[in-house]
């Protein structure tokens, strides 16, 4: 059985956003479909923290260990955020055939 990712890895939760973002979905084309112009925001709440990436998961509540992650990346260097720091996160999906 896979290792949870909760077990490897910590989520960043200080945001002022109730839930995590959603991941609203552009138009497919050529079998991608992006986020780019409606962009997942969280603004860095209360000192404000560091990340180091981003995922896209299935379930909304912050910290919730269920669910499914669709998608995840570590980003090339860690982002500190001050607190009211927004951070967009943008994704695209690519579907090939096996």
């Amino acid at each position: 059985m896979p290792t949870p990712i909760t077990a490897t890895t910590t989520e960043f939760t200080n945001y002022t956003e109730s839930n995590r973002p959603e991941f609203v979905d552009g138009t497919v084309a050529s079998g991608s479909v992006s986020n780019s112009a409606s962009r997942a925001e969280i603004t860095a709440g209360t000192g404000g923290g560091t990340v180091w990436g981003g995922g896209l998961l299935s379930v909304a509540t912050k910290s919730a260990t269920t669910g499914t992650l669709l998608a995840a990346a570590k980003f090339s260097s860690s982002r500190v955020l001050s607190e009211t720091d927004v951070l967009a996160f943008q994704y695209t999906l690519t579907l090939t055939p096996a």
